[in-house]
């Protein structure tokens, strides 16, 4: 939580606070090691001047005790008090017992019987020994007291100890340092305000500065410059605001003659264009929208321009509009569209999903155009097809449509089902080289993708009984393929009565031939009697003059 609220902070308020405390720190960490200072000079010249207070009463104890002076010993342990912070003074003779004590209450009880309560920490500091006698000096500290515990040995039989607080001499040299501690933090503090103060001439003020600078260059104002100066960092990222702003200006610039010149084609161009923001509302529209719609931009925008649709569509183009956004995919559909004149157009309207370069949905951008010409031509080929499908199936001829490359019949008319007797599943089922003899199927083969397929051929039944047929096809385009359109007709009795007048014909040759050869035997006869009746000076019986030219010929042909 703290540290959310100190990060929180402008960097001029953060950091002159954490030299603050940086400051009281150090501070309190100086005032820390001067008191450890203190104590340890204070614990070092009290141990000196406790063993030079021992070593005079050692002196002085002896002197008196070997002149047998006991009051005179019990009044120099009583006068103990006078030098400075000795609190307790005991005269221990061999068996335990106080001889002289600063309290007389004290004097002649055994020293193991000092109420711990008077001086527990005291207690915790005797040796374990009640007596120990060493013609040294023995100094000690105090657990939990600064405090000193001082024995020496007096006699064989005799050892004086006395106890000497360090809390006067700490204080007094506490007040003296207390001084030279204000000094130490006053410098502290002055060099930290100096230091704050520096900081924020030369870095804060400068990077409050620069921050300005690059919160008014976000919200767009890229005059702005930040002119910083210097060799360190807050010049160094000065100067790429700067650029960063200059170069910015540069493609803002470049982007709006870019978007002035796809608005020029946008509003050249004969297609209607649109684009709709993500909440499938509409938001920009071109000129040639405008003038084909004859309404304003502000009129088009939001969901205005959907008034203009026809209402017979625009339920259908609302669903699949709506659908097409939920799943961010392109969609195109034909509607009708009220022009400025009030006739509904035909429009083919595609449009597909915008994004940005982050990937974000920014809404659709479409194009319509006017189809209203190849909508009705669609129509009138439809009927046109309808029509034609009509003859197709209803001719009396069998018709058929195959494919020019797989040769695979693609449609037959009803006619051909009954005239081949298959049904038209079965028919479908065939290729064009079915319905021919194997020994026409080579030629099948090589002429049914050629212009020219006319002509007589023989075709099977489906009861195997073949016909004779004469065939005229066309290229035609069927089911998105390039196919052929064939009309069959059956010429198999015609071909019958041809047989049979061609038989005739040869009969009736064979028949003049004879009778001619018969007539002309007679007219020879005849001939013969006319020259024997001329030898018998008779007149000729047969008048023969109407073949005179006829028989030169046949006699001038044979003897030729």
């Amino acid at each position: 939580m703290i540290r959310k609220a100190l990060l929180s902070l402008p960097a001029r308020f953060l950091v002159p606070l954490l030299f603050g405390v940086a400051a009281l720190l150090a501070v309190a960490v100086n005032y820390r090691l001067l008191v450890e200072q203190y104590a340890e000079t204070i614990l070092f010249s009290e141990q000196k001047r406790l063993r030079e207070h021992l070593r005079i009463e050692q002196s002085r104890l002896q002197l008196e005790w070997v002149r047998g002076n006991r009051l005179q010993a019990q009044r120099l342990i009583s006068e103990l008090p006078l030098l400075s912070g000795i609190t307790h003074a005991w005269l221990v003779d061999g068996a335990g017992s106080i001889v002289a004590a600063l309290s007389g209450a004290e004097t002649g009880q055994p020293l193991s019987g000092i109420p711990s309560e008077q001086a527990p920490s005291l207690r915790a500091g005797m040796p374990p020994e009640a007596f120990a006698w060493h013609p040294d000096i023995r100094i000690r500290a105090i657990p939990g007291e600064q405090a000193l515990l001082g024995e020496v040995g007096i006699r064989p039989d005799l050892v004086l100890r006395l106890r000497l607080d360090l809390t006067p001499a700490l204080a007094e040299r506490s007040a003296l340092g207390q001084a030279h501690l204000l000094r130490h933090a006053g410098l502290i503090v002055v060099l930290t305000l100096l230091l704050g103060g520096l900081l924020h001439v030369l870095w804060f003020r400068r990077a409050a500065h620069l921050t300005a600078t690059a919160i008014a260059m976000s919200k767009g104002d890229l005059d702005l410059r930040a002119h910083l100066r210097g060799g360190d960092e807050l010049a160094a990222i000065g100067a790429a605001l700067d650029s960063l702003a200059a170069n910015q200006q540069r493609y803002q610039a470049e982007l709006r003659q870019l978007l002035r010149k796809l608005e020029t084609l946008a509003n050249a161009s004969p297609v209607l264009f649109w684009s709709s923001r993500p909440d499938m509302s509409c938001k920009w529209f071109n000129q040639r929208w405008l003038d084909f719609t004859g309404r304003t931009l502000e009129q088009e925008q939001g969901h205005g321009w959907l008034e203009n649709i026809h209402p017979e569509d625009a339920e259908r183009f609302w669903t699949l509009y709506a659908r097409a956004f939920a799943a961010r995919e392109a969609f195109f559909l034909e509607h009708r569209l009220r022009r400025h004149d009030g006739e509904y157009r035909w429009l083919l309207n595609q449009a597909m999903p915008r994004y940005d370069a982050d990937g974000h949905f920014l809404g659709y951008i479409g194009s319509c155009l006017d189809i209203s010409e190849q909508t009705q031509l669609h129509r009138r080929l439809a009927d046109s097809e309808a029509y034609y499908r009509y003859l197709f199936e209803h001719n009396p001829a069998p018709m058929l449509i195959f494919d020019r490359e797989e040769l695979r019949l693609m449609s037959v008319n009803e006619a051909f089902l009954e005239h081949y007797g298959y049904s038209r599943a079965e028919a479908q089922q065939l290729n064009l080289t079915d319905l021919y003899p194997a020994s026409e199927q080579p030629a099948v083969l090589s002429l049914a993708r050629d212009l020219t397929f006319d002509g007589e051929w023989h075709h099977r039944k489906k009861n195997g009984d073949f016909i004779d047929v004469v065939t005229h096809a066309h290229d035609l385009v069927y089911a998105e393929r390039g196919c052929r359109v064939m009309v069959i007709g059956d010429i198999t009795e015609r071909k019958r009565a041809e047989l049979i007048l061609y038989q005739r014909n040869r009969e009736l040759e064979r028949f003049n031939v004879a009778s001619v050869d018969r007539e002309l035997a007679m007219i020879d006869l005849k001939r013969r009697i006319n020259a024997l009746a001329e030898q018998l000076g008779q007149s000729p019986p047969y008048d023969l003059s109407f073949t005179e030219s006829g028989i030169d010929r046949s006699e001038s042909g044979p003897s030729s």
